[in-house]
């Protein structure tokens, strides 16, 4: 894999405030695309907003707002985030 680098702004252990819930950045996984090009997922950890159960999840673009267990809600899809190419 070719070395991918992050947009300005972005380091592991940044915080993240949106809508009130915050987000750490924990890891960053170099990926390979199905078009073959090389891009990051990032992993980020937060709390859920329905049981408040922490979890990590991997967003190529979208945070996740929930738990796997309380399950996601329809504002879950709008990125606040700009990802990596």
């Amino acid at each position: 894999m070719t070395r991918t680098t992050l947009r300005p702004g972005f380091a592991l252990g940044m915080v993240a405030d949106w809508r009130g819930q915050q987000y750490e950045l924990v890891d960053i996984k170099p990926y390979r695309r199905r078009d073959g090009r090389d891009t990051l997922v990032f992993v980020w950890r937060s709390h859920c907003l329905t049981c408040g159960a922490a979890f990590t999840a991997r967003a190529p673009q979208y945070p996740i707002r929930h738990c796997s267990k309380s399950g996601p809600a329809p504002s879950s899809a709008i990125s606040p985030f700009p990802m990596a190419d």
